[in-house]
Order: structure tokens, then C-alpha cells, then sequence
């Protein structure tokens, strides 16, 4: 049978989880916000298996306990804090106690965690609603000076194509005119073309009678004279 006199235990460790899963090992004071949630860590290296954790809190005789997990040297314990208030503020030590052959041995508490609560006021939160209203009202604002800015690039741009394809399309209508009056003024020349030649073929045609009838008398008049003197004979 063996006896045992006494048994030296490791200096527990102390950490704290915060609410965004950020580990703060061994701090020596933390302040958390009223209503949010943590947990208290305790941990140990020991070659005895089987024991458990005390949270002690100062200025209380009571503590919690919890019995410890882990493998091989390494055992730990979580305390968890589902929503802080003021009375969980204080210092808070870790113990590590054994029971070996119906005997209890107990580390040295660990180094404290100071734990300070900060209770948010009334008028911090409507400092905070006015803050976070003031900027969504400049999200806005400036969202819409955005806007406003695109459509009236966006309505000027519509404006440059209607006046370039009005413009275009006057072009179009005064080369097509133009070429309606060029054919209306060559139509004209020759209709006076065609009246110039009519006019001067019918002179030709008039003096030509003339000249022949012309010719014509004259003929006779020559015929009648030269047959004159064999006549009177």
C-alpha cells in the first residue's frame, strides 16, 4: 500500500474567451460590455488525471467547480458567462484539486483576472442610433448626388445624338434638294434647247420656200423675155 504525503500540484492558467472567439491568455484585467456573453478558461499541466476546477471569485466563500478534460499531462475547464452583468464583475482565480487514494490536493490558485462590466447608458445608445442614422442619411445623399450626376451626363448625351442626327439628317435633305433643283434647272435648258432649235428650223424652212419661190419667178420672167423678140418677128 502507498502512501502519499503530499503531492505538488502546477500552477493553474487563466485566460478568458471573449464573445468573437479571440483567446486572451493570462490577462491581468479585461473589460467586457454588459450583456455580452464570455467564458473563463482554466487549464493545467498535471500527470494526475481525474480533477477538477474551482473558479473562485474574491469576496466570496463559495466557488464553481467543474471537472477537467483533456489527454495525456494537459486538462482544462470552461466557465461560461451566457450574458455578463454587474455582479460578475471582481477578480476570479483558478484551482486544480485531485483526489488520490481518498486524500484531496489542491494547486496554488492561479494568478486573478481582474473582469470589469461596463454598463452602456441610455444616452450611449442614442449617441450611437444618431450616429448611425447621420451616416446613412450621407450614404444616401451622396448615393443620390451619384445618380443625379450619371442622368444629367446620361440626358446630355441623348441631346449631343438628337442634335448630331437632326443635323445629319438636314444634310441629307438639302444635298437631296439640290440635286432635284439641278435636274428641274437642266430640264428647263433643254426644253429651251429643244425651243431655240425648233424656231430657227422653221426660219430655215420659211426662207427656203421663199428662195424657191423666189427662184421660181424669177425663171419665168427670164423664160417670158428671151421668148419675147421671136414673137413680134
Amino acid at each position: 500500500m502507498c502512501l502519499y504525503s503530499s503531492v505538488k500540484l502546477e500552477e493553474p492558467s487563466i485566460s478568458l474567451t471573449s464573445p468573437h472567439s479571440m483567446a486572451i491568455y493570462s490577462p491581468d484585467k479585461i473589460s467586457l460590455t454588459e450583456g455580452s456573453s464570455f467564458s473563463i478558461t482554466c487549464s493545467t499541466h498535471s500527470r494526475y488525471s481525474g480533477g477538477v476546477f474551482y473558479l473562485k471569485k474574491d469576496n466570496m466563500n463559495t466557488s464553481e467547480m467543474l471537472p477537467s478534460f483533456g489527454h495525456s499531462i494537459f486538462y482544462l475547464a470552461y466557465f461560461k458567462f451566457p450574458a455578463l452583468e454587474s455582479k460578475h464583475q471582481g477578480e476570479y482565480t483558478c484551482v486544480y484539486s485531485v483526489n488520490i487514494s481518498s486524500m484531496s490536493f489542491s494547486s496554488v490558485p492561479s494568478k486573478s483576472l481582474q473582469l470589469i462590466v461596463v454598463v452602456t447608458s441610455s444616452s450611449s445608445v442614442v449617441a450611437g442610433v444618431v450616429v448611425t442614422l447621420v451616416v446613412l442619411l450621407l450614404v444616401l445623399v451622396i448615393g443620390y448626388l451619384v445618380w443625379r450626376r450619371r442622368w444629367r451626363s446620361a440626358g446630355a448625351m441623348v441631346q449631343f445624338i438628337n442634335r448630331l442626327g437632326g443635323a445629319i439628317k438636314q444634310d441629307a435633305e438639302e444635298r437631296s434638294n439640290k440635286i432635284f433643283d439641278g435636274r428641274d434647272h437642266n430640264a428647263q435648258v433643254n426644253e429651251h434647247t429643244g425651243h431655240s432649235h425648233g424656231s430657227a428650223d422653221k426660219s430655215v424652212d420659211v426662207d427656203s420656200e421663199n428662195c424657191v419661190e423666189k427662184v421660181t419667178e424669177d425663171l419665168a420672167g427670164r423664160v417670158c423675155y428671151e421668148l419675147e423678140p421671136l414673137v413680134l418677128s
